[in-house]
């Protein structure tokens, strides 16, 4: 027969470890809902970055085409945008 003392000191290590283990379960749901807040909240830049290289690509290829024939007639005082048509 087991004594009342042992008894009870193994309940409470089945507490402290449920609870150890509880806690560990809780941190990594928060460390992964952290993780998709931040991820979700990057994908605004992630697009402007796309958005900035295809400006640049655009820009690569005009200047690529001929400078004198494509940009030094444009005026300096007017906004000009990039365009995409069929051929350019």
């Amino acid at each position: 027969m087991k004594k009342t003392g042992q008894l009870g000191m193994g309940l409470i290590e089945i507490v402290i470890g449920a609870a150890i283990i509880s806690v560990g379960i809780v941190a990594l749901i928060n460390s992964y809902n952290i993780y998709l807040n931040y991820a979700l909240a990057n994908s605004g830049n992630i697009q402007a970055a796309y958005l900035m290289e295809e400006g640049l690509e655009g820009t690569t290829f005009i200047r690529d085409k001929g400078w004198t024939a494509n940009i030094a007639p444009l005026s300096a005082n007017t906004t000009y945008y990039l365009t995409y048509d069929a051929s350019t």
